[in-house]
C-alpha cells in the first residue's frame, strides 16, 4: 500500500477503505473512490449591517468501479456502511450496462506517488465569527471613506476547511486537508445612470497571509471611483496592457490550450505544439505543486500518480501537455500527473503555475508603449480553442504620453491568440489568483473596437 498524507482525517481514509472493499465483494475488478468533508463559516454586511451568518459542514463520497473494461461513477453523501454499501451495489450495477472504455484505468501500482513531503496546506487557525465580522467591518468601513463612494455593494468573509482522501483498490491511499480564508468588498461610486461599481479581494491559504481589510477597502473604494466618467473609445490598434486580475484570464486561455481531455478531443489549437514556439522566447511558464502555503498545491494528482515541478513553456516552447491516465492513454504518451478530481469524474488540473515575470516595473511598460489600451476588465467569454479567434468586451483606461488618462468602457478587443501569445511581455508584478501566478501582460497586434 502506497500512503501519502498531510494530516489527512482517519475516519475519511477508513470510511474510503470500506467502500472499495464493498466495491470488490459488490463484483468490481477495480476501483477507485474519493471521500471529503469540509467545515466552513461565511459572514457578510452591507452598510454596517450584518446579512449573513453561516455555518455549515458536509461531506461526501465519490465512487469510480472498473468491470470487464466498463466503468461506472457515482456519488453520494452517506457515509454509514449501509450507505456506502448501496453505493458500491449501484456503481457495479451501472457497469455492467455501461458502454466499454478503452481509456480509462488505474494506475500501475510502480506508477503510484511515494514519499511524498508534508505541504502547508492547512492553517490551524479557525478564524471565528467574531473575528471576520471584525474584519469585514475595517474593510467596509475604509471603503465608504473614499471620496466618490456613494454605497456599499457589499462585504462578505469566509473561511473553509477541507479534508480529501484518494484510495484505490491497486494500493494507493493518500490524505490532505487544506483551508482558504477570504475576503471581498464591493463600492458604489457615481449617482443613477452613471453609478460604477468595483472591488478587491483577497484570498489565502494561511488566515495570517490575508491583505489588510483596511487595504482591500481602500482598493475597492479606488477602483470604484476612477471609472467615474467612463465613455468608450475610438476604435484604435495599439498595444493592450493587461493588469494582473485580467490578465489572469489571459494566461488562463493558454493554460486551457493544453488541456490533455482538449487535446484528445481536437479541440485544442495547441494539439501539435510540442516541442514548438507558442509564446514570446522570453517567458516560460512553471509549476510548483509543492509551493509553500499555494492555493494549488497538492502532494499527488487525483489518480495517486507524483505530481513534481517542471517547466511547462520553457522559453516560448510548449514542452508538455497535461494529461490523466485516460488521455495520457489515448494521445500514446505517459501520464504527467496532471488528473483532478470533480466529483466521481476525473479531470485535468495543474498547480501553482505561473507566467514568468520581467524585471520591467508597470510604469516602464506603460512608457515604452506611449499609448495603448489599459485592460481592468474583461467581459463574456470570446475564444475559440479550435481556431485562436479571440472577441472580447473590456473596459479600463487609456494611455497617453505612457502614463493612465481618460477611463473608457464598451470596447471589443480582438485578435489571433496564436499571434496575441506570440507578442506577450510581463512587467515584474508578479501577482497569485488561487493556483495561478501572472503579471501584467502587454500583447500587440489585437483590434480595439469603439466608436
Amino acid at each position: 500500500m502506497s500512503t501519502a498524507s498531510t494530516s489527512g482525517d482517519l475516519h475519511l481514509e477508513n470510511r474510503v477503505d470500506a467502500l472499495l472493499d464493498l466495491a470488490k465483494k459488490a463484483g468490481a475488478d477495480a476501483a477507485d473512490a474519493t471521500v471529503f468533508g469540509s467545515d466552513q463559516i461565511s459572514v457578510g454586511r452591507r452598510m454596517g449591517q450584518v446579512e449573513t451568518l453561516e455555518r455549515a459542514d458536509s461531506s461526501g463520497v465519490d465512487l469510480r468501479v472498473f468491470l470487464k473494461g466498463q466503468i461506472a461513477q457515482v456519488s453520494g453523501s452517506d457515509l454509514t456502511d449501509a450507505g456506502l454499501q448501496r453505493l458500491a451495489e449501484r456503481a457495479v450495477g451501472m457497469a455492467k450496462y455501461s458502454p466499454a472504455d478503452p481509456f480509462a484505468q488505474l494506475a500501475d501500482p510502480d506508477q503510484l506517488a511515494r514519499d511524498i513531503p508534508t505541504l502547508e496546506t492547512c492553517d490551524p487557525v479557525e478564524p471565528g465569527t467574531e473575528h471576520m465580522l471584525d474584519r469585514a467591518a475595517e474593510a467596509e468601513e475604509a471603503m465608504l471613506g473614499v471620496q466618490g463612494i456613494m454605497n456599499s455593494g457589499g462585504v462578505s468573509a469566509g473561511w473553509t476547511k477541507s479534508s480529501l482522501v484518494i484510495a484505490t483498490t491497486n494500493g494507493f491511499l493518500g490524505s490532505v486537508q487544506s483551508t482558504r480564508h477570504g475576503l471581498s468588498v464591493s463600492g458604489i461610486a457615481g449617482e443613477g445612470d452613471a453609478q460604477k461599481r468595483d472591488y478587491d479581494y483577497s484570498l489565502a491559504v494561511f488566515g495570517e497571509d490575508l491583505k489588510d481589510p483596511r487595504e482591500i477597502g481602500l482598493e475597492a473604494g479606488r477602483r470604484s471611483v476612477r471609472q467615474l466618467g467612463a465613455k468608450p473609445g475610438a476604435t484604435a490598434q495599439v498595444p493592450v496592457i493587461f493588469e494582473p486580475r485580467v490578465a489572469v484570464r489571459m494566461f488562463a486561455l493558454l493554460m486551457g490550450a493544453i488541456n490533455g481531455e482538449s487535446v484528445v478531443r481536437g479541440t485544442s489549437l495547441l494539439a501539435d505544439h510540442v516541442g514548438k514556439p507558442v509564446i514570446a522566447p522570453e517567458l516560460s511558464v512553471f509549476e510548483d505543486p509543492f509551493r509553500k502555503r499555494g492555493q494549488g498545491s497538492r502532494p499527488f494528482d487525483g489518480e495517486g500518480l507524483p505530481v513534481q515541478e517542471r517547466a511547462l513553456f520553457d522559453q516560448g516552447m510548449l514542452t508538455t501537455h497535461l494529461h490523466n491516465l485516460a488521455t495520457a492513454k489515448q494521445a500514446g504518451v505517459e501520464p504527467t500527473g496532471h488528473a483532478s478530481r470533480g466529483g466521481a469524474s476525473v479531470g485535468i488540473g495543474y498547480a501553482n503555475a505561473w507566467l514568468t515575470p520581467s524585471e520591467r516595473s508597470v510604469e516602464a511598460m506603460l512608457s515604452e508603449a506611449g499609448e495603448a489600451f489599459y485592460v481592468t476588465s474583461l467581459m463574456g467569454q470570446g475564444a475559440n480553442m479550435i481556431t485562436g479567434d479571440y472577441s472580447q468586451g473590456a473596459t479600463g483606461f487609456w494611455v497617453r504620453n505612457g502614463e493612465l488618462a481618460e477611463p473608457v468602457e464598451s470596447m471589443t478587443l480582438g485578435g489571433k491568440l496564436q499571434d496575441m501569445w506570440l507578442s506577450m511581455a510581463t512587467a515584474e508584478d508578479l501577482t497569485w489568483f488561487g493556483g495561478m501566478g501572472t503579471a501584467t501582460i502587454r500583447m500587440t497586434g489585437l483590434t480595439i473596437a469603439g466608436t
